[in-house]
Parts: structure tokens; sequence; C-alpha cells
């Protein structure tokens, strides 16, 4: 069962609207589904390429800067200053 009325906590706002918990009911099925996921194939990023989404994400606003500025700071990101109308 999927409950979608929580939205997630992570730094990416998109990625929130899309969390969902899952009910799963007993230990018997969290672990065939763990088993599930395991299942799954890895796919290695290079550092440079994840420094490059993550400085795209905070330019985009799609990442939260002001959540986590060290690792904004640290990919060198140019975050646009909000203009205000006078």
């Amino acid at each position: 069962m999927v409950s979608p009325d929580k939205p997630g906590g992570t730094f990416d706002a998109d990625v929130n609207a899309l969390h969902r918990d899952l009910l799963i009911g007993t230990a018997r099925r969290l672990l065939d589904f763990a088993g599930l996921l395991a299942s799954g194939e890895i796919a290695a990023l290079p550092k440079k390429r994840v420094a490059e989404l993550l400085k795209k994400g905070f330019e985009s606003g799609r990442l939260d800067h002001t959540k986590n500025k060290p690792l904004c700071d640290k990919v060198k990101a140019n975050v646009p200053t909000p203009r205000i109308d006078e």
C-alpha cells in the first residue's frame, strides 16, 4: 500500500513531490522488497559529473542553496539573488 500524502524531506522539491511512504506490512514482505531493490544495477558517477549536477541544481533553484550552503559554495554555484522591485 502507498501513502501519497507525505512529501519527502530532501533538498530537491521535485523529488519531494514524488515521495511516497510504502506500507509493506510484514517483515517477510520488507525483505522481499529490499531484495528487489538490491538486485538493481548501481551506476557510478564520476566526482566531476556529480559536482556539475549539484551546481546546475543550485543554480536552477531545484536544490535549495540555503539548506546546504557549504556544498553550494564547494561546487561554486552562482545562485541568482532575488530582485527587489522598487
